[in-house]
């Protein structure tokens, strides 16, 4: 048997649970939030005490490294904080805060997620810690690779992916030109290989 291929084309919404990509239990043992390391051409700390909020802004090939080795590089990196429970700005802007401190993440321009054999692109992401949530909007793609027998190569593209932290739930949304599509090649996977030896 050659390839299957598998192809879904849907012009409405769609929802998939999915756990394949997973931004807070993605590697065994290692809380890949334990430690974070951000890197920028630049990076601006401001206050607003009316709001209550500190906003730190990093410009210009921005990568962040996880401690499970997950990369996330986008051209710009928002991290909008509550400031009410914080007295003074930090000047080392790579000191973890309390995830309930942080409102919103918000990667801008080419974001590329790559989680060992898992990548994830989109215009913008949006994390909000609080709620749980996070939100791919434009030219969304997410991609597995073959690494382990087990593992089976799949893309999927759409216009917009919202993501539930509490229940792994995944929604793609299409448009009229960007339908979601789901590609999977299930080529040399053992469920496969046991039903082509049987004819």
């Amino acid at each position: 048997m050659n390839s299957i291929l598998v192809q879904i084309l849907h012009s409405k919404k769609f929802k998939l649970i999915i756990l394949i990509f997973h931004l807070t239990k993605l590697c065994g043992n290692i809380n890949p939030l334990s430690k974070i390391t951000i890197c920028s051409k630049s990076a601006i700390c401001s206050q607003n005490k009316e709001k209550k909020e500190l906003k730190i802004n990093y410009k210009d090939n921005v990568v962040v490294t996880l401690a499970d080795n997950t990369t996330i590089k986008s051209n710009v990196l928002e991290i909008l904080l509550e400031s009410s429970s914080l007295s003074t700005i930090k000047p080392d802007l790579n000191s973890a805060a309390d995830s309930s401190q942080i409102k919103k993440v918000a990667f801008n321009g080419s974001v590329a997620v790559q989680q060992q054999n898992r990548k994830l692109f989109a215009d913008s992401a949006n994390i909000y810690p609080q709620q749980k949530q996070c939100k791919l909007s434009g030219n969304v793609k997410i991609q597995q690779t073959k690494k382990l027998d087990t593992d089976i190569p799949l893309t999927t593209r759409a216009n917009v992916a919202t993501l539930d932290l509490n229940t792994n739930e995944l929604v793609l949304l299409g448009n009229q030109n960007t339908p979601v599509s789901t590609v999977i090649n299930i080529d040399n996977h053992p469920l496969v290989k046991k039903l082509s030896t049987r004819k």
